[in-house]
């Protein structure tokens, strides 16, 4: 699953947003300042930068960890976001917990990186995992799928996963999943609240097979000592 990520400081992300917006011959980018991580787990609950479908041209802050709008009090909600880190991409139309949204509330999350943990053993929870980061080659940042929902006048989302692709499957060696990385190409299909549901689901596949770098770090991301959002987390060993 994904449930730890990096994000880009808001000057990279602003150079690659308008990279992107003089390939697409699109107005500006708005962006919201917010704060950059090395890395940042999703239990934490953090804010990430999003591209939202009611605002494609804005990048706003949204709380990690979606609450539907039939959540009424703050207990059942916090007890909600721990549980709606990620959304499965198989059944996100279909879920009580997001079927109200999936079909125009559609985001896209903005990173430069993703940590996953492969198992010496799959079949033996007592085996060694080791850390990996995964990012592009060229380092710039991408968007991950997700769908959002504001609880209170919170903007709250969940980043959506897919079935992995050859390398993340023999990274994430257990479960065999990946975040949902969506291509520049697919960004306003996505986005649009008007896309039929099977054009949507026709998209939400793994990530081409070859397209992503991975390398193994070290377990300072799970040292509860140290202070995990720093560089040296994303450093090779």
């Amino acid at each position: 699953m994904c449930y730890h990520t990096s994000t880009p400081p808001t000057a990279e992300l602003k150079k690659y947003l308008d990279e992107q917006r003089l390939l697409r011959k699109e107005r500006g980018f708005v962006i919201e300042e917010y704060e950059p991580y090395f890395h940042v787990s999703g239990f934490s609950h953090p804010e990430m930068p999003v591209i939202a479908s009611d605002k494609p041209e804005h990048v706003v802050r949204a709380v990690w960890g979606f609450i539907p709008h039939w959540i009424k009090d703050e207990k059942k909600a916090a007890e909600t976001m721990n549980i709606t880190l990620n959304a499965k991409s198989e059944t996100v139309f279909t879920t009580p917990m997001y079927r109200d949204a999936a079909p125009n509330r559609r985001c896209l999350v903005m990173v430069n990186g993703f940590f996953e943990w492969k198992w010496d053993d799959p079949n033996k929870k007592t085996s060694e995992k080791r850390p990996h980061f995964i990012y592009m080659p060229d380092r710039k940042p991408f968007a991950l799928g997700g769908i959002y929902n504001d609880w209170r006048g919170t903007r709250t989302m969940s980043i959506i996963t897919t079935q992995a692709n050859e390398l993340m499957a023999d990274i994430h060696n257990t479960k065999k999943r990946m975040p949902l990385i969506m291509p520049e190409e697919m960004w306003d299909l996505w986005l649009n609240k008007e896309t039929p549901r099977d054009e949507v689901e026709h998209i939400m596949l793994p990530f081409p097979e070859g397209a992503l770098q991975v390398h193994e770090i070290s377990k300072l991301i799970t040292d509860r000592s140290q202070d995990s959002n720093v560089r040296d987390v994303q450093e090779a060993v």
